[in-house]
């Protein structure tokens, strides 16, 4: 008659698999956090480049990356609890205009002292980012007060 054990248990792992382990999830954020990142950063120096503006393409590519942590980490900071309530959504306008002055302000020097264009040409530019960090905040706004109640919050209270 021959006996059959159903219940295996898996042998502990080791100190170098729990490395690997580990590295393999820190890797895994990594890769997470730049497949988020990449198209808010990307995307507008992929549209300078694809749309004639090359000469902006690098500029872009490092003011919305500025833009984008500064936000980021501004809203972080600020918001501890619910982003429905008051306090939340001020904070959250709060690091919207701080990443949009980041951005208005960072083309400007890059336009009229790294490119050479003149305070002039760059101030012309101004009132069209500005429109377009007004327009942002417009639709982030609530677009991430329906996210918050869709997408559970994964910080630690």
């Amino acid at each position: 008659m021959t006996t059959l054990h159903t219940e295996t248990t898996a042998p502990a792992l080791t100190p170098v698999q729990w490395l690997i382990c580990a590295i393999a999830a820190i890797g895994f954020a990594f890769d997470s956090y730049e497949l988020l990142m990449l198209p808010l950063i990307v995307r507008p120096a992929l549209a300078d480049l694809l749309g004639g503006y090359t000469q902006f393409a690098p500029y872009t590519l490092v003011i919305k990356g500025l833009e984008g942590l500064l936000v980021g980490l501004v809203a972080w900071r600020l918001t501890r609890g619910p982003t429905a309530t008051a306090g939340g959504v001020a904070a959250a306008v709060l690091a919207i205009l701080i990443g949009g002055a980041v951005m208005v302000g960072g083309y400007f020097v890059a336009e009229a002292f790294i490119m050479g264009l003149g305070t002039s040409a760059a101030g012309a530019e101004v009132p069209g980012n500005i429109f377009q960090v007004a327009g942002g905040l417009v639709v982030a706004i609530p677009a991430a007060l329906l996210l918050r109640g869709l997408v559970p919050s994964r910080r630690a209270p």
